[in-house]
């Protein structure tokens, strides 16, 4: 979810699921602040679980993301996670 008010990000939060060529799946929450760049949200990412290779997988991290056009775009990831 992103609220967007004359290309600013006022409020934006959402849940993603990546999954690898293997199938296994790590799943992370994230939250952007609000931002102060049109088309552009920063924020914080924490994994919160997973599936296979990547069950238990924690950990808190950043993204730095950037609209290219209409429903696509970047984002820079920074951070780590662990296993158990």
């Amino acid at each position: 979810m992103n609220d967007i008010l004359k290309a600013i990000s006022i409020a934006s939060q959402g849940y993603c699921v990546v999954t690898d060529q293997d199938g296994d799946k790590a799943f992370l929450a994230w939250k952007g602040r609000k931002s102060t760049e049109p088309n552009r949200v920063a924020g914080d990412y924490q994994w919160t679980g997973g599936s296979g290779k990547y069950t238990g997988i924690t950990g808190n991290n950043t993204f730095d993301a950037v609209f290219v056009v209409p429903n696509s775009g970047y984002s820079v990831l920074k951070g780590e996670w662990k296993l158990p």
